[in-house]
């Protein structure tokens, strides 16, 4: 495992010393004064915006956040999903909760999964075979050694090596070859579009960071700039109007929150971008993506010829989690009758040991480093957001914490990394069986309104 995780560091970090520096001079050059196409960009121009569908416009609307940690959460969030699709909803008869679900957002790791199961989920859970075969299925794939998969895929690609030298071509872009060929099969969100039209697939939100701005940009076929903007004033207004009246103060103050102009994300309409023929892959190595290494994958920006530098999407929220809330607020400012949002939040997130605690110098090297203070940062934003989010009954936040598990401490492989070992992958399972009795109970009470 460690030598998987350095051989990889090593080859990347190659590639980037020499694609940074030339392959941006002859981009710069192209766009300045129309020389030779020497680049690889996977985002065409021309933003089309694709038939809306009605995301979160039930009284009671059911999504599903989903974590990063690498394989590690893929896992745990496909043991989760099963056992979803084993319970029942009470409010709709002959279907199971996972069938109910409206929206998905993942993040990292959490967006391997979400887009999967997007992808190939059956068009219903009522066939028990039918869903153990595809349960299966989604847990084998999940456990893909995506990080000796990307060094074989670079190393028997000797032409994305040359790219690297002469375009912006980023060895993310690799990672999204790899996941495209083991996984996705060249699919596009206009696939994923076609399955969300006839209710075959929730709403599939993929949620990376932009680098240059600090802000959230998401990859979905919704248009963000209508769907994710939030006017504070008739947020305010309409949670006067149509939510319980213990609940208004807390409303409001999200509200307020959700109109700052950090809080809003932006996506494919506000560059001038065709997001209907960008792959699934590539959406998933961009919210992957750390800083240093794979490095930020750059899209281009045809609303004014410049880019946008896209990392790992737990930069902003390592949860998924903030994007359901600001599309609920901003479903809520137009609605003319009351919503709920319930949401099921897959947090694979563990914790970081202490180490080299005897050594006085307590040298991890930048990388860990970065690491270390990337996880407890996460950690603590998100439990300052869940008690903003989950203090009324308009919003209710069901949180499934591989951590509740004491299977946790048997784990012993890293958690941020594209690969799992089959005693881990064992452990998550029976992990995400625990944790799924513990809130059943939970998710029944909350979708019934009782």
């Amino acid at each position: 495992m460690k030598l998987r995780l350095a051989i990889t560091a090593l080859v990347a970090g190659a590639i980037l010393s020499g694609c940074v520096v030339i392959g941006d001079r002859f981009d710069q050059a192209r766009v300045r004064f129309g020389s030779l196409p020497f680049h690889v960009f996977d985002n065409a121009p021309g933003y089309v915006e694709p038939a809306q569908i009605n995301a979160i416009d039930e009284p009671v609307n059911l999504a599903i956040a989903i974590s990063g940690g690498g394989s590690r959460a893929a896992v745990f969030a496909a043991g989760i999903m099963e056992n979803l699709a084993a319970t029942p909803d009470p409010n709709r008869p002959g279907r199971s909760v996972l069938d109910s679900v409206d929206i998905i957002s993942g993040v990292s790791g959490g967006s391997l999964a979400a887009a999967y199961y997007s992808l190939r989920k059956p068009d219903t859970f009522a066939d028990p075979q039918a869903n153990a075969a595809f349960f299966q299925t989604f847990k084998s794939e999940m456990t893909v050694d995506f990080v000796m998969r990307g060094f074989m895929h670079y190393v028997s690609h000797p032409w994305e090596g040359a790219m690297r030298y002469y375009t912006r071509y980023k060895f993310g872009m690799t990672l999204a070859n790899t996941f495209d060929q083991y996984l996705f099969g060249g699919s596009t969100f206009a696939d994923i579009h076609k399955r969300e039209l006839d209710g075959r697939s929730p709403a599939l939100l993929i949620n990376a960071s932009s680098l240059d701005y600090g802000t959230k940009f998401i990859f979905s076929n919704l248009n963000v700039n209508r769907n994710f903007s939030v006017d504070e004033q008739r947020a305010k207004s309409a949670v006067s109007n149509f939510v319980p009246s213990a609940d208004q103060d807390r409303m409001k103050t999200l509200a307020g929150l959700a109109a700052q102009p950090f809080m809003n994300p932006f996506g494919f309409d506000a560059i001038d971008s065709d997001i209907s023929s960008f792959r699934l892959a590539s959406a998933v190595s961009a919210s992957s993506s750390y800083p240093i290494v794979p490095g930020p994958a750059s899209l281009l920006n045809y609303k004014n010829n410049t880019y946008v530098h896209l990392a790992d999407g737990g930069v902003n929220d390592n949860f998924g989690i903030d994007s359901i809330v600001q599309l609920y607020m901003s479903r809520l400012q137009h609605a003319k009758s009351s919503k709920r949002l319930v949401i099921i939040a897959i947090d694979a997130s563990v914790s970081p040991q202490p180490k080299k605690v005897g050594d006085p110098n307590g040298y991890l090297g930048a990388i860990a480093y970065g690491e270390r203070a990337f996880a407890f940062s996460a950690t603590r934003g998100q439990h300052f957001a869940e008690a903003l989010y989950n203090g009324s009954s308009s919003i209710q936040l069901i949180h499934y914490r591989l951590t509740e598990s004491p299977q946790t401490s048997k784990l012993n492989g890293p958690q941020g990394s594209y690969c799992i070992s089959e005693t881990d992958f064992l452990t998550v399972l029976n992990a995400a069986s625990e944790v799924s009795a513990l809130h059943r109970g939970k998710v029944e009470q909350a979708l019934s309104g009782r």
